[in-house]
């Protein structure tokens, strides 16, 4: 009986572990795949949105590059209102009529552009920041359920061995106590035979 205990002991080490190897440990792979899924996908439409900034700022930037500058006036602006300065004056208010709507347009697209980026990319850290946490937390609870079955097999284990060691030992003794005792009944039923012949 004590010796089953001691077998029913180790073996309840690995139901625990098995128990655990079931839902609890599916839950947690499930928590990880979810939150790297959700992680990817979010990272996908990140991309989506720096495409989409690197589109529009780029669209500005060509289009501020491809300007022609005014001249200034001969001279620059010490001889006051001449020709020259007047010439440069009608330069910009032309340059600023052609280009003031579409660099408008250009400049808040890239803006709205960089803004929604930014906003995505810090929706894609939170995720992120989730699936390690999930992944952490999975690995933790792996190396504790391994130590705890550890300690516990190591234990049942030794406690077993010890108690089996003990099992043994009294298996010889009363082995030893058995014979004596038979040779004893024999010679009891001899001497009660009244027989002299104990060979």
């Amino acid at each position: 009986v004590v010796l089953n205990q001691g077998k029913d002991n180790v073996h309840r080490c690995d139901e625990d572990r098995d128990g655990w190897f079931g839902a609890p440990l599916a839950g947690l792979n499930s928590d990880v795949s979810a939150a790297q899924n959700s992680h990817n996908t979010c990272r996908v439409q990140e991309n989506a949105t720096l495409t989409n900034l690197t589109n529009h700022c780029n669209t500005l930037e060509a289009r501020a590059c491809s300007w022609t500058i005014c001249d200034l006036p001969v001279g620059g602006f010490a001889n006051g209102d001449s020709d020259a300065v007047n010439a440069y004056m009608s330069c910009l208010d032309t340059f600023f009529d052609t280009h003031r709507v579409q660099y408008y347009i250009d400049r808040t697209n890239c803006m709205t552009a960089t803004s929604l980026h930014h906003d995505q990319t810090a929706v894609c850290d939170g995720d992120q920041a989730t699936f390690e946490a999930n992944f952490c937390s999975r690995e933790e609870d792996i190396q504790s359920r391994c130590e705890t079955y550890d300690s516990c097999r190591c234990a049942a284990e030794e406690t077993f061995e010890i108690t089996k060691d003990d099992v043994e030992d009294m298996e010889t003794i009363l082995k030893t106590q058995y014979v004596a005792l038979q040779r004893l009944v024999c010679y009891g039923n001899l001497i009660l035979a009244n027989s002299t012949d104990v060979a």
